[in-house]
């Protein structure tokens, strides 16, 4: 509250603040009092709470950004905490790279849509690159999320033991969207597993997920109940992810947006859904 509406907009240079000098020297920053330390601009911070700080680079070679506290009285953080915010600091790394190499590999696949169309080999060539590429930052996220569950569950609090299960919760579903790709690859070689779905319930938990990561308060979200049919749970989760988050951004702007999902049955007895 003290911070966001002074600094919400503005540039500062690489060379004339603290972030800057952490990303250019590849490594902390601790400042227990910010009017005693010359790399700190203190006429920015002098209407500020802000009297010490810590400050980290996100991603230790070639950083990408950096990640820090703020405390409103002196203070000589230790070196458990440091380690604490290095390690928020590598998960945000770990993340952000992830974000990087998944439109890298949509930039791939619009490359590649012809030759996909032309051979199923194709396809599985690159799902299994896919689910190569993915994985690593996965084992990465998963194994930085159960260490700050598990060693530093106290310092987190509330707040950020619920940031820790939300990061652990989105792995695991990662790694599940990668293997219903791996079988999507196989669809031409083998039997797409059917069973009957809920494609009422499906819609409601991927909303809730939307909600939890990016909160509409002014959406209004209308999903039609008993829409039950006989399909690939996992395929048909995919199928409704990509519709109900491209509904989910491209009413962002809308004050009034809504989100209908409804079904009606055709004459042959089939059942036509529509978002």
């Amino acid at each position: 509250e003290a911070i966001g509406p002074l600094w919400k907009g503005k540039r500062f240079p690489m060379t004339a603040c603290v972030s800057g000098w952490v990303m250019l020297r590849r490594e902390p920053a601790v400042i227990p009092d910010i009017y005693q330390d010359p790399r700190v601009p203190v006429d920015a911070y002098r209407p500020t709470f802000v009297k010490s700080m810590a400050m980290v680079p996100i991603r230790s070679e070639s950083p990408i950004g950096a990640i820090g506290n703020y405390w409103a009285h002196p203070r000589q953080p230790s070196v458990d905490e440091i380690a604490l915010l290095q390690a928020l600091a590598d998960t945000t790394s770990v993340a952000i790279e992830n974000v990087q190499m998944v439109e890298s590999l949509e930039r791939r696949v619009q490359e590649r849509t012809g030759e996909l169309r032309e051979a199923n080999a194709g396809l599985e060539t690159f799902s299994y690159s896919v689910a190569h590429d993915l994985r690593a930052p996965l084992r990465a996220i998963s194994g930085y999320g159960g260490l700050l569950s598990d060693h530093h569950s106290e310092q987190l609090g509330p707040e950020g033991r619920s940031f820790v299960e939300r990061i652990c919760k989105s792995a695991r579903r990662m790694e599940s969207l990668i293997d219903d790709l791996l079988r999507l690859a196989h669809v031409a070689r083998s039997e797409v597993q059917h069973r009957p779905v809920d494609l009422s319930q499906l819609a409601q938990e991927i909303v809730g997920v939307l909600r939890e990561q990016s909160p509409r308060p002014g959406l209004t979200v209308r999903i039609a109940s008993g829409l039950k049919i006989d399909g690939d749970l996992g395929l048909l989760r995919v199928v409704l992810e990509n519709l109900l988050s491209n509904a989910w951004k491209f009413t962002a702007r809308r004050p009034d947006g809504l989100i209908d999902f409804s079904g009606a049955p055709t004459g042959d007895g089939q059942l036509v859904c529509q978002d």
